[in-house]
């Protein structure tokens, strides 16, 4: 993975963010629609306790919505839909 991978998934995670922005309706999660926006993608390896697959992970780090799993798994499995394995993770 190299820079062009990263810059095309952070234009996937926008792309999904604005999707989200244009259509709330039926979500209820605290967000803030105004600001909600990626902030960083961290490429993370897992040292303790061993890792067994030896899998570094992809970490999508969200601000401006509270830490809710609901919407976490709506954008990983949008970003799965779009060929990306990455977990997400928000925070305000």
């Amino acid at each position: 993975m190299n820079a062009a991978y990263y810059a095309k998934l952070a234009a996937a995670v926008d792309e999904i963010l604005d999707e989200i922005k244009n259509d709330p309706i039926g979500k209820d999660w605290a967000v803030n629609w105004g600001d909600l926006h990626c902030v960083q993608i961290n490429k993370i390896l897992q040292l303790y306790p061993a890792n067994i697959h030896g899998d570094e992970q992809i970490v999508v780090l969200i601000e401006e919505a509270e830490p809710c799993s609901e919407l976490q798994n709506y954008i990983e499995n949008a970003l799965f839909e779009r060929g990306y394995d990455v977990s997400v993770e928000t925070e305000w």
